[in-house]
């Protein structure tokens, strides 16, 4: 099913502008109050990434044609890329580093990830820093692989 190009250009339009008043309205306002620090590191996360998950599946809609590729490219991004940049929330010992309640900590995917560790896997020590920093990112490839392999044999021969 084609979508009319005018369709996609409002679409398109709508997703950037939500983006563009996400990020630059919504979030300085968001972050800098109590009730955003005073949430657990999951709702931090997802709060602070709607804009940019928004913008992923949004323009991966338009173009692919495929909002989960968009989704999947989100993940990706977000549990490998951003995940194992510097600086990181937990050291080796699977001790939690950056404790400062005044920074956006509590939204790095890395602290949602530790958070998942500790109170959801009930993990500690090491085990932490493996599942955040080696397990994710390795599922997180291999889900993208699965999905964008699964998206090539689904489409109809020409």
């Amino acid at each position: 099913m084609d979508v009319p190009r005018a369709l996609r250009v409002r679409a398109f339009l709508a997703i950037a502008t939500f983006t563009v008043l996400w990020v630059f309205v919504v979030l300085p306002a968001l972050v800098s109050s109590d009730a955003f620090r005073n949430q657990a590191p999951p709702v931090q996360y997802a709060a602070y990434n709607l804009g940019f998950l928004v913008l992923f599946v949004g323009i991966s809609w338009i173009v692919l044609r495929s909002p989960v590729l968009g989704l999947v490219g989100f993940l990706d991004f977000s549990l490998v890329l951003d995940n194992l940049q510097p600086p990181f929330a937990y050291d080796a010992s699977g001790k939690l580093v950056i404790t400062d309640d005044g920074s956006l900590v509590g939204a790095s995917v890395d602290r949602t990830l530790g958070w998942v560790a500790t109170d959801v896997l009930r993990l500690q020590g090491p085990p932490v820093f493996v599942f955040v920093y080696v397990a994710v990112p390795i599922i997180a490839v291999a889900l993208t692989i699965f999905f964008v392999r699964r998206k090539r044999r689904a489409k109809p021969a020409a």
